[in-house]
């Protein structure tokens, strides 16, 4: 079978996801391709790799340029809260790529900035997968809704969107777009993929994917047999042995999905005799009070192996998340033997469970506080087994069982 996988870019973590999938998709023997919708790509020797520029005709340019005028005109409401949404026009046309026209199967990734209705328009007979990373697929525009339910229906009125007639439309208007750009698609040809149940029923329930089957298969993730011990780790970045250490990690701490606000209010209200030292791994351009913890401040770090040594240091992972679909962060943190805590929200419900950590009773910075305290109380007990964790992870995550989850669907949809 020929799978070409879509994607807007290898990096962040939908893209290196979907490029494991790829790989471990070659090592089975199967023949995969990687279409990459940016013309300048570090695609280096990486097998199975094309990328996709449109030719700079006189037409392509004015549409561009007509496209981003439209799109500048969208505001989102709140920059802090709502982070992420994605304009109605994507500049992106790759339905010409010759690496489509061979493909028994086009598998689409994480691609807000490709034209799925052109490729549909172009294939509306080829076979589709489409692995779901967030919410933007079947959404107006959003990532993630914050509880708002438009997409059942039309997305109007939108409250992410700014007060004026564009913004509060065009939401309705790119929902609209995208159910019909894929209404001449059959049902037996389709097929939605995402790591999380709780994605995939939002997608089974949405007005854009709801008539095409959702399945669950988890993200793809390497490791190691040989882990590294928090002994170890700890002397290499120079951390106390005797410290307690939790870590947090995001691209942006500054995100208000990410919750390192309520994790703040929650630590403010711990006593000092805690002795809870707080790591923050990732970019931010705010600043929390909390109380006192000590820190640890990393800021951004491109170094997977900083990030993995600080991963396998700490004594716990944190995810305060006021709304998330899978984060990477746990399963990486699980395959190094580590517990996590972390808020009973989207798919993080279904990563956790007594045997690798704890989750709070709900976002609120008294739950999260409390359930600070009982995984302290669990750690000191020596409740959990980095042994045990690591093993239900590897049998979770390891990239071959994945592809093979994924090779069945294919087979499936084949016929």
């Amino acid at each position: 079978m020929n799978i070409v996988h879509v994607a807007s870019k290898l990096s962040g973590g939908a893209g290196i996801a979907a490029f494991r999938l790829h790989s471990a998709l070659i090592r089975q023997g199967i023949n995969s391709r990687f279409l990459i919708g940016q013309a300048a790509s570090p695609t280096g020797s990486l097998p199975g790799i094309v990328s996709f520029s449109k030719k700079k005709t006189l037409i392509n340019r004015v549409l561009t340029v007509t496209q981003r005028s439209i799109n500048r005109l969208v505001h989102v409401s709140d920059l802090g809260k709502y982070e992420l949404f994605s304009k109605p026009f994507p500049l992106n046309d790759i339905s010409r790529s010759e690496a489509l026209k061979a493909a028994d199967i086009i598998h689409l990734h994480w691609i807000p900035n490709i034209d799925v209705g052109q490729i549909v328009h172009r294939y509306p007979n080829k076979k589709f997968v489409w692995t779901l990373q967030d919410m933007n697929p079947f959404t107006g525009g959003c990532h993630y809704s914050f509880g708002c339910a438009g997409f059942e229906k039309r997305c109007y009125p939108c409250p992410q969107m700014s007060d004026g007639f564009v913004s509060r439309r065009l939401p309705q208007y790119a929902l609209s777009k995208k159910t019909s750009s894929l209404q001449n698609l059959n049902p037996q040809n389709v097929a939605v993929v995402a790591p999380s149940q709780w994605l995939a029923n939002l997608a089974a329930q949405s007005s854009v994917l709801g008539r095409y089957r959702s399945v669950k298969i988890l993200n793809p993730f390497p490791y190691s047999e040989n882990l590294i011990s928090k002994q170890q780790a700890r002397e290499s970045l120079g951390w106390s042995q005797q410290a307690i250490v939790f870590l947090v990690v995001a691209d942006s701490l500054s995100n208000e999905r990410k919750g390192l606000r309520r994790l703040a209010e929650a630590l403010m209200t711990m006593p000092e005799s805690t002795q809870l030292s707080i790591c923050l791994l990732g970019a931010s351009s705010v600043e929390y009070n909390f109380g006192g913890c000590k820190l640890l401040k990393f800021g951004f770090v491109s170094d997977e192996v900083i990030i993995q040594r600080a991963i396998s240091a700490c004594d716990a992972l944190i995810v305060p998340s006021l709304e998330d679909n899978s984060p990477n962060v746990i399963a990486e943190a699980h395959l190094k033997g580590v517990p996590v805590c972390a808020t009973p929200v989207g798919g993080i419900a279904e990563m956790i469970d007594a045997d690798n950590g704890i989750l709070f009773s709900s976002i609120s910075s008294k739950d999260i506080a409390l359930g600070i305290h009982r995984m302290i109380s669990l750690l000191k007990a020596d409740y959990f087994s980095r042994e045990k964790i690591f093993k239900l992870a590897v049998e979770l995550y390891n990239q071959d069982v994945v592809a093979d989850k994924y090779r069945q669907l294919y087979q499936s949809i084949l016929g």
